[in-house]
């Protein structure tokens, strides 16, 4: 899906261009975090990002221990939730605009899947079934971030 040059500032309404990182509107200056997201809220600001890539690192990690006996250190869950926060962080700060609207829909369904498979580990459920709740946990997450974007596009 192309995005780069559907994309707007909700400020000025200038068309926004996709060869370089973007942090503020070109013609206004005004603040592009909360447009890059296609949820009102702001929240993948890139504090937001890095917060949401660590939360879900966690619960992949608890995840994994419960599925993987080898697994189980709280170094490893620990490295984990610290790496995806990092991670998050890290591509928010030097995302291009397009590459930000697949960056966040990605770490948006991720997280909704690792809410699936983290449930199903805490049921003491089979790992075929923990396979199947992340699934359905992601397909949730992209439909989530899909029927937000097209409210956002109507909006805007």
């Amino acid at each position: 899906m192309q995005i780069g040059s559907r994309l707007r500032c909700p400020n000025c309404q200038g068309a926004l261009p996709d060869g370089k990182p973007l942090a503020t509107c070109p013609y206004c200056e005004a603040p592009l975090a909360k447009l890059l997201t296609p949820l009102d809220t702001g929240l993948l600001t890139d504090f937001g990002a890095g917060l949401l890539g660590g939360v879900t690192g966690l619960l992949w990690g608890i995840a994994l221990t419960v599925f993987v006996p080898d697994l189980r250190s709280w170094l490893f869950v620990v490295a984990i939730a610290l790496g995806s926060s990092l991670l998050a962080w890290g591509k928010a700060r030097t995302a291009f605009a397009r590459e930000r609207f697949a960056w966040e829909r990605h770490l948006i369904a991720a997280f909704c899947g690792s809410i699936g498979i983290f449930l199903i580990a805490l049921l003491g459920s089979p790992f075929w079934l923990g396979g199947v709740a992340a699934g359905v946990g992601i397909t949730v997450g992209y439909r989530v971030c899909d029927a937000a974007e097209q409210q956002w596009r109507r909006e805007g």
